[in-house]
């Protein structure tokens, strides 16, 4: 990595924080790990891919699809071993949340 790339791929997480989770923040995010292992960069992610925002009615359907596409990651034989690192990290907190939101009782 040059010097002073470290900053710019900081700031492109962040932004992408902002943006939220899209198509276009999964192509992204795959680049960016691609390229470094920063902690900052992938907790920016991290809190990406955990964000929702509004959401009406049950997250589980939101939370399914982005473990799907964590899922994807892995099963890619493309994928850098930074990126199935993330993948498999994000899959477990996502099948956890999706864990404890099925044991919610909604009816009350």
């Amino acid at each position: 990595m040059a010097a002073g790339e470290l900053p710019r791929l900081r700031a492109v997480a962040r932004t992408l924080k902002e943006l939220g989770y899209s198509d276009f923040f999964l192509r992204m995010a795959k680049r960016l790990l691609e390229v470094t292992d920063d902690a900052l960069v992938k907790a920016y992610l991290e809190g990406t891919v955990g964000s929702t925002g509004v959401v009406v009615g049950s997250l589980l359907p939101e939370y399914e699809k982005r473990k799907a596409d964590m899922e994807a990651w892995l099963g890619d034989p493309g994928a850098s071993p930074r990126t199935r690192v993330f993948a498999r990290q994000q899959v477990v907190r996502l099948t956890r949340q999706i864990e404890l939101h099925a044991e919610e009782d909604w009816d009350e």
